[in-house]
């Protein structure tokens, strides 16, 4: 079926469209031009290789589409650094007429194909010990992403990805916050421990913090905090000016919050709670009405909910296949 179509990748040219095609066929989700390039033609491990976009010979209108990247972040695992390699289906869409025609499935063999021949990660970004997973994981793609999962109600999907050999190993949440209107200034201490908005100088403290006391793509993702002026990150201090630890909000899109992350001899201090309140007083003060607490796992969740009364938003499951 594919063999009909005309087949190019994402790009400049047709990203437009391409938003378009997805706000009316993806079924669930709106999100602005802006962001829809950030977590596509202009994320750092965008290769053009790894998206496909199938096109009516005749009418020249987007039929299907279907993205991933193939995601590398320097991470830290038991406190060594080692590159992590992980392709990552992010989007994919098939227009109503077109399903059950053998073209989603043709587009994601092709994919996977592509995935499987390529050379990733790219040239560059393979610094000493690398790890490439040999698993297609589904919408779930940090540091820069938009969902933590597959969304179940978006169930043409599910089914299509079940049936091309993915499987369901286990679920993820967003929470919600809605600020009060009447909200007051969070305190700017606790103990000898200050929080207080990030600037540009402490960067490098922040995400060497991060690297040195979390796993995971944490430390490329607070990073994005970063390229905002001023940067969406709040960093709690020691009294000697050492970063004990962050929050960062908006990073994904407005409003949005994570990671977060404190001391571990500080935690149950309340530093989380006060970094945490922090992000919210800023998001109220951008005039957004509430916080969607981005990628909760497991008993983290109590945590919100005892800080700030956090409410599940949406489940999403986590999703994926042999490459």
């Amino acid at each position: 079926m594919v063999e009909r179509l005309t087949l190019e990748p994402f790009s400049e040219k047709n990203i437009e469209a391409l938003h378009a095609f997805f706000e009316a066929h993806a079924g669930l989700y709106s999100f602005p031009l802006d962001t829809f390039k950030r977590v596509t033609i202009h994320d750092d491990d965008f290769n053009p290789e790894y998206s496909i976009v199938a096109l009516d010979e005749e009418s020249k209108e987007i039929v299907a589409a279907f993205f991933a990247v193939a995601r590398s972040a320097r991470i830290s695992i038991r406190g060594k650094m080692v590159t992590l390699a992980t392709p990552v289906l992010m989007l994919l869409a098939v227009r109503g007429d077109k399903r059950r025609q053998g073209i989603g499935s043709s587009m994601l063999a092709e994919l996977l194909r592509r995935l499987k021949a390529g050379k990733w990660p790219a040239s560059g970004r393979n610094k000493g010990l690398t790890i490439r997973l040999k698993k297609l994981y589904v919408m779930a793609a940090p540091p820069n992403y938009i969902w933590p999962g597959l969304d179940p109600r978006y169930t043409p999907a599910y089914f299509f990805l079940k049936k091309n050999g993915f499987k369901h190993a286990g679920e993820r949440q967003n929470l919600v916050y809605d600020i009060p209107a009447t909200m007051e200034r969070p305190r700017d201490s606790y103990g000898d421990i200050t929080i207080r908005r990030a600037t540009m100088d402490d960067r490098d403290a922040t995400v060497e913090y991060t690297r040195k006391n979390d796993n995971g793509f944490w430390a490329e993702e607070i990073a994005l905090g970063f390229r905002h002026d001023p940067p969406t990150v709040f960093v709690a201090k020691d009294p000697a000016g050492k970063i004990v630890g962050f929050a960062g909000f908006s990073l994904q899109f407005p409003g949005s919050f994570g990671p977060t992350s404190v001391l571990r001899t500080l935690r149950g201090k309340g530093v989380g709670g006060g970094l945490l309140k922090w992000c919210a007083y800023e998001i109220k003060q951008q005039g957004l009405p509430t916080m969607t607490i981005m990628w909760v796992e497991g008993d983290t969740m109590k945590f919100y909910s005892k800080s700030i009364g956090a409410k599940v938003q949406q489940i999403y499951w986590i999703m994926h296949r042999k490459l």
